[in-house]
């Protein structure tokens, strides 16, 4: 048993934490589980952040809560790897349509046709806050780069602006003729980006001071099902019930690029860090670069 140890760093390249089969191992060898899953070696809660574990054999091993930040495991054998069973997070009483991550990793947001979005602890799996305020579904959630505020979109037309010190709305932002279905916000965290059924992104300022529609950028053909913005904080990617993706200057607020070829609605984008390139997903079944 070496649950709890710490490898970081460590040359494990080629090594046995674990058993091909699966197999009883013998008296002292360390197995645990029952007759039926046995594991070779437990290292639950272990910490393996840049260690080498090219080519090591961890099949059946027990790796639950471990962290493998900066590691190598090129080439290791995973076959029937235990993690341990993640917490479910119960509460919404209705669909889930959006989930998020915070920055800290120790927190997930959630939005759902039951009206609210709420806040989940990740160690616990309890829902530590409950945002109410949205009329209809919550389409789209996502949170602030500083990790104090969340962002939600929804069925109701308004784009809301919650504070997790206190959870309170500080501010709704109207202006979307129709259903808001996906929000994001600026790598400098200054403003939120929407995309509307009513075929416009819109770009809102997070500044109080300031009006708070900044940007309405114009050309879709169909619904706005989704919208990412790009790390230089110059450009915004939106994709649409009209088949393209575009791409738009945050600066002229023109469009610059119009991607073309998926067949049906494009229901999701998201950009690759370096800015380079575009992903999206269509209905059509197909992912394009």
């Amino acid at each position: 048993n070496a649950a709890g140890m710490v490898f970081s760093g460590c040359d494990l390249s080629n090594a046995t934490l674990g058993s091909v089969a699966g197999a009883v191992a013998g008296p002292g060898a360390g197995a645990v589980g029952t007759a039926d899953q046995q594991y070779f070696l437990d290292v639950s809660g272990g910490v393996f952040d840049k260690a080498d574990l090219s080519n090591a054999l961890l099949a059946h091993a027990r790796l639950d809560a471990c962290t493998f930040d900066g590691a190598s495991l090129r080439g290791a054998n995973m076959e029937k790897v235990e993690f341990g069973q993640l917490p479910m997070l119960l509460g919404h009483t209705e669909g889930v349509t959006s989930v998020c991550v915070t920055a800290d990793g120790k927190h997930v947001v959630s939005g759902s046709q039951d009206w609210t979005v709420r806040v989940w602890s990740l160690d616990s799996g309890e829902c530590v806050r409950t945002l109410s305020g949205h009329t209809h579904f919550v389409f789209s959630v996502c949170v602030t780069v500083d990790g104090k505020h969340v962002v939600s979109g929804s069925q109701d037309k308004s784009v809301r602006v919650w504070s997790l010190d206190n959870n309170e709305c500080v501010r709704i932002v109207s202006g979307h003729k129709d259903s808001v279905g996906s929000v994001c916000v600026t790598a400098d965290g200054k403003h939120v980006v929407s995309g509307s059924a009513d075929k416009t992104v819109r770009v809102w300022s997070l500044d109080s001071g300031e009006s708070p529609c900044v940007r309405k950028l114009v050309g879709h053909t169909g619904e706005v099902l989704s919208v990412s913005v790009i790390a230089d904080g110059k450009h915004v990617v939106s994709g649409s019930e009209d088949k393209t993706v575009r791409v738009w200057s945050l600066e002229s607020s023109e469009c610059v690029r119009i991607l073309s070829g998926h067949e049906s609605s494009v229901t999701s984008v998201c950009v690759t860090t370096d800015g380079k390139q575009v992903v999206s997903g269509s209905n059509d079944a197909t992912v394009r670069v």
